[in-house]
């Protein structure tokens, strides 16, 4: 292992702008390509899941204010027609052997923007033998990250020697590092842990840098689809989702999906916004810090459901605080979503995320619950410009609520996303200027 690492003085040759990927909840890539834009007027590219953008590399740490993506990389290579053999051990090889043909330089100064580390890392390693025999390396460990064939893995060394050896040599002035791979294709001789093992073990051979399973520095990702590979630096820890709640519930709703949601409701300023069933007040939250100028109120049947909503306000208003912003401001109250205390046409939008019939309540409930609330929020929603946005999985029973309310509700764009692993829809509707009497059914 490398004791040492040259100090690059090439700082000149690093490109002004660098390619950063988010990752998105998938169905939500067009509305987060549409919020990039607005905010950053660069080039932005859509792909199952993710999106990535061209900026400048001195205004990247600024896409941590992004609140329509879960989780930031740079892009460090990316390759069409790899050419795979269908021989695992010649596939490995070539996947080896991409390593020192990374972006390191362009990766690491995009890294050391959003990571803190003590000592500066240089991007040309210390020239070392790459051993001939592909299990002679470090290996990674794996560690499934879903249940589409895409792995994650750990950095560890292979036998007990390898361990011993590792510890002995630990630098605390080179970072730590894990590598990972996500992997989707159904024609490739190895699996995502092969590569994991060999494209970390060439990483360690190449660089020296210390491994640590857990608390790393440094997370190398390489991406394979088909035959394209992508390798990326990852530039957040932990899911920017997680960073406005702390008093989480059974079914909590991702603050990135509830941002999305928010962005198609067009919301506009002076507008009163509502979520009737608000949980632990992810949306209500969004809405209140992103839309400041509309006028936010929730609520929701539970009492624990209310409470954990007025803490996470207080958790977000003290944060706020502390970076001297103001509190955000929102109203919440207990209520029966079919029987709310507000007058008639005063909300402007409604948005929330219906129980599923999994986790919370069932779809026996929700066949009487989900008509019984889109006839009351028609009673208090604005005729004419009023519009509802609604999340639920349980697609059969919203689609007859919709259409016994068919004289209230027109429909309006929808998208199919993917929630815990289920299949959910989100629908818009709009509010129609005739009478709230329920239709006639034929």
């Amino acid at each position: 292992m490398a004791t040492s690492m040259k100090t690059s003085t090439k700082s000149e040759n690093i490109p002004v702008s660098c390619e950063i990927e988010g990752s998105v909840v998938t169905g939500f890539e067009k509305i987060a390509k549409d919020d990039i834009q607005d905010k950053f007027d660069c080039p932005v590219e859509t792909h199952r899941g993710h999106v990535t953008m061209t900026i400048p590399i001195c205004e990247s740490p600024n896409a941590l204010d992004l609140q329509c993506v879960d989780n930031l990389y740079v892009i460090i290579y990316q390759q069409e027609n790899m050419g795979f053999t269908g021989n695992k051990e010649e596939d490995l090889k070539t996947i080896r052997a991409i390593v020192p043909l990374l972006n390191w330089q362009l990766g690491l100064e995009v890294w050391s923007k959003f990571i803190e580390f003590l000592h500066p890392v240089a991007f040309e390693p210390q020239k070392l033998e790459v051993p001939e025999n592909l299990e002679s390396a470090s290996a990674i460990g794996p560690e499934d990250r879903d249940k589409t064939d895409t792995a994650t893995t750990d950095c560890q060394a292979q036998n007990d020697n390898e361990e011993t050896d590792t510890e002995n040599h630990y630098d605390p002035s080179l970072p730590k590092f894990r590598a990972s791979c996500n992997r989707t294709g159904s024609n490739h001789s190895f699996q995502s842990p092969d590569v994991s093992v060999q494209f970390g073990g060439a990483i360690q051979d190449y660089f020296g840098w210390n491994v640590d399973l857990k608390n790393h520095d440094i997370e190398v990702i390489v991406n394979i689809i088909d035959d394209t590979v992508r390798a990326t630096i990852a530039l957040t820890k932990s899911s920017l989702h997680r960073r406005d709640i702390t008093n989480f519930g059974q079914t909590t709703l991702r603050a990135t999906i509830a941002y999305n949601m928010l962005r198609m409701c067009a919301i506009q300023p002076g507008e009163v916004v509502c979520d009737p069933m608000c949980g632990t007040g992810a949306i209500p939250i969004q809405a209140a810090k992103n839309w400041s100028e509309a006028v936010h109120m929730c609520g929701d049947i539970q009492p624990a459901a209310v409470a954990k909503c007025q803490n996470n306000v207080n958790d977000v208003n003290s944060k706020r605080q502390l970076e001297g912003q103001t509190n955000i401001k929102v109203c919440i109250t207990r209520w029966d979503v079919t029987n709310l205390p507000l007058k008639d046409n005063c909300v402007d939008v409604f948005i929330t995320d219906l129980p599923f019939g999994k986790r919370s309540g069932s779809k026996f409930d929700n066949r009487k619950l989900y008509p019984d609330t889109l006839k009351e929020l028609a009673r208090v929603c604005k005729q004419g410009t009023g519009r509802i946005c609604l999340l639920t999985h349980d697609r059969r029973t919203i689609q007859r609520a919709m259409h016994s309310v068919s004289g209230l509700w027109k429909r309006g764009r929808f998208l199919w996303t993917n929630i815990g692993g289920l299949t959910a829809g989100v629908f818009m509707l709009h509010r129609l200027t005739q009478s709230n009497k329920q239709p006639t059914s034929t």
